[in-house]
């Protein structure tokens, strides 16, 4: 069994996709010989292992629904994001936590770019455009992904308050004016960034039982975060929390299988 310095240890080494994109970003940079670089590639190879070169090619995903989670029966997914991956604006049906465990990352989400330091958390909500890079050898950023059904079935219960994040989810789950991102920081806590190390270490390794563990995981996260609801950062491109529409998000939340629009008004 992998030690965690093990598993992270090999993380940092770059795969055969990040090393291809290191080669794309550093061509990049020299206007007067990109196009030498473009015509040099191998086409063949680029789409064997679905690369994409956003000057070769036009068509790629903008949106991903729930059913691209790789395993159906998986209600959260760890994914550590490709350095040097080409910019992309895409858009999904899934909640996205962006965690930087070491080094840096930019996020521009609908227009307004994230500089992101090692701690940082971001949930993007669903439907929410946005692009990320890393584009360094040493960083190392996961996307964690969870999927908007699981919050009702899983999450929702804990998300009964005021709480910045509670409204966050609350919105998002049950109304059209949701905010598009929520961003915290853990730098300062070790307490929470052992939970998350456990929950990448568990996605990564899917041993016996690792979706319940996930899923435990991810709870005892999101209560240490709601201790600390205060410290968090959210979007103002939306909403405006007064009491008024906080009573109203938890009575949607309590009754959601049979509130109707007439007994809200």
């Amino acid at each position: 069994m992998m030690l965690f310095k093990d598993i992270f240890d090999e993380l940092k080494e770059l795969n055969e996709t990040e090393l291809f994109y290191k080669q794309y970003y550093i061509a990049k940079q020299n206007p007067q010989n990109f196009r030498k670089y473009l015509i040099s590639l191998d086409q063949k190879i680029i789409y064997e292992n679905k690369w994409w070169i956003p000057e070769l090619q036009d068509s790629f995903a903008r949106y991903f629904p729930e059913l691209s989670i790789e395993h159906s029966r998986d209600n959260i997914k760890i994914v550590r994001h490709n350095r040097y991956n080409p910019l992309f604006p895409h858009s999904h049906a899934f909640f996205e936590m962006i965690y930087v465990y070491e080094g840096r990352c930019e996020n521009t989400i609908e227009g307004k770019l994230i500089n992101m330091e090692q701690g940082d958390i971001c949930i993007v909500a669903p439907e929410t455009t946005h692009t990320m890079g890393v584009f360094d050898d040493d960083s190392i950023v996961f996307n964690i992904i969870i999927r908007k059904s699981t919050f009702i079935d899983k999450f929702i219960d804990l998300f009964n308050d005021d709480t910045i994040l509670s409204v966050f989810f609350n919105e998002t789950l049950f109304s059209n004016k949701a905010n598009s991102y929520i961003t915290f920081s853990a730098k300062n806590d070790k307490y929470l960034q052992s939970i998350l190390k456990f929950l990448i270490v568990e996605g990564i390794r899917l041993e016996k039982y690792y979706n319940t563990s996930m899923e435990i995981l991810l709870r005892a996260a999101f209560c240490v975060m709601l201790r600390k609801s205060n410290e968090m950062m959210i979007s103002n491109t939306h909403s405006i929390y007064t009491p008024k529409v906080i009573e109203i998000l938890k009575y949607i939340q309590a009754n959601f299988k049979s509130v109707t629009l007439d007994v809200l008004a």
